[in-house]
């Protein structure tokens, strides 16, 4: 090869690394400037056992969110008419202390990306011995894609978001006892 043919199929190979580059920030997750937000309306977090397996999931019908396994999620009645559900799920675990907490979602044409944590508790914290299924769901105004993406970030021995511990010098206060009911006849 020549040192002519050389030098330009370099130069080409540096204009389309730094193009790629340019659009998606370098960060190889989606392209920016290309995404939209996705509004989340809100969050139904909880403990399903029909969540067994760790996951991401969009559902966009009744028969979506059967097949899903989620009792605790078909019986907060959501609209699936005119809104979508998005699961980020921690499947089956052998104690409390699990969570996840979907912190936002981008749309880029056919391609869902969510973003989300998971917490494992912190070794020695001390938590249910039960077996949980933790997971959280995010409504958003109804939404098809070909494609999910998560990008979930793990995290140890956090507090969910929207939970604030009380401090450690704080003890939970004394509650007053309820006033008796009035006895009839005197008490007799």
């Amino acid at each position: 090869m020549s040192s002519r043919i050389t030098l330009a199929l370099c130069g080409l190979m540096v204009a389309m690394l730094a193009a790629g580059c340019q659009k998606n920030g370098g960060s190889g997750g989606p392209e920016v400037g290309t995404t939209t937000p996705v509004p989340i309306l809100d969050h139904l977090g909880g403990n399903d056992a029909g969540l067994i397996m760790p996951g991401v999931t969009l559902v966009n019908s009744a028969a979506e969110l059967e097949k899903l396994g989620s009792q605790d999620l078909i019986a907060k009645n959501v609209d699936l008419d005119s809104y979508s559900l998005i699961v980020l799920s921690v499947g089956q675990q052998s104690s409390g202390g699990y969570w996840a907490w979907i912190t936002g979602v981008q749309r880029d044409g056919d391609r869902l990306y969510v973003q989300g944590i998971v917490n494992r508790p912190a070794e020695g914290e001390v938590t249910t011995e039960a077996i949980t299924h933790a997971y959280d769901a995010v409504v958003v105004n109804k939404i098809s894609a070909a494609t999910v993406h998560p990008e979930i970030e793990s995290t140890t021995g956090q507090t969910r978001p929207g939970v604030a511990p009380l401090p450690a010098d704080m003890e939970e206060p004394a509650k007053e006892p309820a006033p008796a009911a009035p006895m009839e006849n005197g008490g007799m």
